[in-house]
């Protein structure tokens, strides 16, 4: 219909020029013939042109009607590194935007493949993020060949309305390039040979990777780095005066200033060793000279650094780089320089710890070892071990196993779910183990009781222990998990002490534990009520106190003046009311028994004591279930096994290198000065009373036990250190170091009759320190055996 309108206006000269696609020629030709026909007859010519215009194919459209707008052209905001002869990846780009112009329908909807074509010496460092119309196309709808030279994927465009791309994150490695804008062409769209700048590439400094990537432990200090390196794209990039700067991420810090070392140039800095700000975070140097006219400089850089136990394990740690200048850059902006470790297989957690003395058998807190994930902890004969940095072992810790399937080995070698005392190497033992029988089937743990220690002579401070061992997550003695399980005090002004520790049964009635001492170190320090508590197993009355026991005040003016058990109605408490003392006093607490019933599980009996509602400490002094013997050569059965044990405790004797006692040996003059001297407290002492025992191990001790009155020599003015000591001679040397009046009351014994110790003997006899043969003799010339030296000096020490 509009063909028609055209002949009323125009010649059919002008209509043919039409329909021949020549309308711009015919136009100028008819140029004249316009101007004739007036200024009317002009405009609405132009009208009808643009009316057949618009009816014509999109085939006939002129170059200059775009159909697709690029983003960003200009300018770029990211300036990368040129690497030269060098690839230098990872560096970051601008997006690309593409997006179909005013019209909706020039894309169409059929499938169209688009390809983005980096400058040649460009590489996709990985396939960048695509997204159409606001969904992002997945992974396998990127292509990236291998060449990583292009990225292309396919669309279907949307008439109903304005399409669009986002080419994002994109990451690139340059290899030879020009120096100036970095581009992608763009081709499968209307608008072919398209192009985006999305970077200014430019010279700089290069971050390397060390060779090999450190892995390093989370929370610990002072790890060390394999050095990596920054590189001049070429020479005279770095200026002078220009800083460099690594910056370490969250978690991390510098142990102490990382140093750089420049080759291959005449590049120098004013330090080698970075400067560090406060936080430790910044490591900073200044260049001196640049590398004019050497070649480009390499600055090799090593450090050592902290990792915080907030930081995430099995994660990459990466340093930042910076330069003041605005001339270059660091690419790429950072370099992983090492690894945290793997996530533990075990989780190690410490109860409270609580404050103690510097004394025999304090109480620490528990331990518990948590699996992550099912058989962290191997079975076979890998062990796990606790050590104390301080102190020694008192007794032996028990671990107990929770969880499906875990078990440990008891002494037999069987595999057990209940409690397994760990394995000492003797008296003054640091080091506890257990073996692992059986793998949990779940994440399981191992809860470790009955800590007590040995304290004694330790400084202010915290008591830690070490858990390693040859088990899967645990780490080895060089790497020790250390917990802090009690905190010593030299201030404490009230100390506990237990004379044993004896193995009860499970579900019996009135098992006697050992006696509890509670010893002032000043006058008027137990200001009352004392309350005794069994700690632990109490939830379903495992351990009860049964019978009431006997509270008596052996030195001191303290007064007693009553026991209440149970308190209210809880038999797992007792309470002992006082009156305060004027001098120094000691309270000891016999005769105590216990309750167990069939709920109770081996391990020690803790009883915690309490003053006024403060607590003083915790002592063991029983332990239930089959106790381990602290010597292999004196098993539970033996005689004189709890006089042994109580010195032990005690710090005041030891065993033998190899692990054992040896009861039966004989003991010398100096080996029981010694033990006199450590009992009493009295140290060493210089100088030497007597003409045989200058140079000798013993002579501190020897003469500080002279010093005090406890001991003579002989007649000759020797002493006789190597001698055998005999039971007279201890007998006398006991009733001197405790003071005890002579009392030659009783029968005696029938061989003592005019010997020049019968007083001693006696009084000894009377105080429950000696004793004799069935047959009524005390021999008092034999030697003595370490197992009856024990026993008196157990029993003095005890009174």
């Amino acid at each position: 219909m509009r063909l028609p309108l055209l002949c009323f206006i125009l010649s059919r000269k002008e209509v043919e020029q039409i329909k021949t696609k020549k309308l711009t020629t015919g136009i100028k030709k008819e140029g004249a013939l316009m101007r004739r026909t007036g200024k009317n007859k002009l405009v609405a010519m132009m009208i009808v042109i643009a009316m057949v215009i618009g009816m014509l194919p999109m085939g006939v459209l002129p170059a200059f009607a775009a159909t697709t707008s690029v983003q960003p052209s200009s300018p770029v905001s990211k300036v990368i590194t040129g690497a030269g002869s060098t690839e230098v990846k990872n560096q970051p780009t601008d997006n690309i935007t593409l997006r179909e112009d005013v019209d909706k329908v020039d894309w169409g909807t059929a499938d169209r493949t688009v390809r983005a074509t980096l400058d040649a010496g460009a590489k996709f460092s990985a396939k960048p993020t695509v997204t159409v119309n606001g969904t992002a196309l997945a992974s396998s709808q990127v292509t990236l060949p291998t060449a990583r030279d292009y990225v292309e994927f396919k669309i279907n465009g949307d008439d109903g309305v304005r399409d669009q791309i986002v080419i994002s994150n994109i990451k690139v490695d340059l290899g030879v390039v020009a120096i100036g804008n970095l581009a992608a062409t763009i081709t499968g769209l209307p608008n072919v040979g398209a192009t985006a700048k999305i970077a200014k590439v430019q010279n700089g400094l290069i971050f390397a990777e060390p060779g090999t990537i450190t892995t390093v432990d989370v929370d610990k200090t002072n790890q060390a780095l394999a050095a990596f390196t920054l590189t001049e794209s070429t020479r005279t990039i770095a200026k002078q005066n220009d800083f460099i700067t690594i910056t370490a991420p969250a978690g991390i810090t510098f142990y102490e200033p990382p140093v750089a070392t420049v080759t291959q140039s005449a590049l120098t800095l004013y330090s080698n060793t970075a400067t560090l700000n406060d936080a430790r975070t910044e490591a900073k140097w200044q260049v001196n000279d640049e590398s004019v006219p050497n070649t480009a400089a390499i600055i090799s850089i090593a450090s050592k650094i902290n990792v915080a136990a907030s930081f995430a394990a099995d994660t990459e740690i990466k340093f930042t780089g910076a330069t003041s200048s605005s001339d270059y850059t660091v690419a790429p902006a950072s370099v992983k320089v090492a690894k945290s470790s793997a996530a533990d297989a075990l989780k190690f957690e410490a109860a409270a710890a609580p404050t103690i003395s510097n004394s025999a058998n304090q109480v620490a807190a528990n331990i518990t070892i948590s699996e992550t994930k099912a058989e962290a902890l191997a079975a076979g004969d890998d062990t796990l071990t606790i050590e104390l940095v301080s102190g020694t072992f008192a007794s032996s810790p028990v671990a107990t196993p929770s969880g499906a399937g875990l078990s440990l080995k008891n002494a037999a070698g069987d595999a057990v779910t209940t409690g397994v005392a760990g394995k000492l190497t003797g008296a003054g033992s640091t080091k506890a183990t257990w073996s692992v029988a059986d793998q949990s089937s779940a994440a399981g743990a191992i809860t470790i009781t009955g800590l007590a220690i040995n304290a004694n002579g330790l400084s202010d401070g915290a008591v830690k222990v070490k858990i390693y061992g040859g088990v899967v997550g645990i780490p080895l003695a060089a790497n020790a998990k250390q917990l802090t399980i009690a905190n010593v005090s030299t201030t404490q002004t009230i100390t506990l002490s237990a004379t044993s520790s004896p193995a009860l049964s499970i579900n019996a009635a009135n098992q006697a534990g050992g006696d509890i001492i509670i010893t002032e170190t000043k006058a008027g320090a137990i200001t009352g009520p004392l309350v005794l508590s069994i700690f632990g197993n109490t939830s379903d009355n495992e351990v009860l106190f049964g019978d009431k026991p006997t509270v008596s005040v052996t030195t001191g003016d303290l007064e007693v003046t009553s026991t209440v058990m149970p308190v209210g109605t809880d038999y797992s408490k007792m309470q002992i009311n006082l009156t305060a003392s004027s001098t120094k006093s000691t309270i000891k607490v016999s005769g105590i028994k216990y309750d167990i019933n069939s709920k109770a599980k081996a391990g020690a009996i803790q009883v915690i004591v309490t003053d006024n509602g403060s607590r003083v400490g915790a002592v063991t002094n029983a332990f239930i279930g089959d106790k381990p013997a602290v010597f292999p050569d004196v098993p539970g059965s033996h005689w004189a096994v709890s006089y042994i044990e109580n010195l032990v405790t005690r710090g005041i004797l030891a065993g033998y290198t190899d692990g054992t006692f040896k009861p039966n040996n004989t003991i010398t003059r100096a080996e029981f000065a010694k033990i006199v001297a450590v009992a009493k407290g009295l140290g060493t002492a210089t100088g030497s009373s007597f003409s045989d025992t200058a140079g000798h191990w013993a002579a501190g001790y020897i003469e500080a036990v002279k010093a005090a009155g406890i001991i003579d020599g002989y007649e000759n003015g020797t002493f006789r250190p190597n001698n055998n000591i005999t039971r007279a001679e201890i007998a006398k040397i006991v009733v001197a170091a405790a003071g005890f009046a002579i009392d030659t009351s009783g029968a005696g014994f029938s061989d003592i009759a005019g010997h020049w110790a019968s007083d001693y003997i006696l009084t000894a006899a009377n105080k429950g320190i000696v004793g004799g043969y069935t047959d009524g003799t005390f021999r008092p010339n034999n030697s003595a055996t370490r197992a009856e030296a024990s026993k008196m000096v157990s029993i003095w020490v005890n009174m």
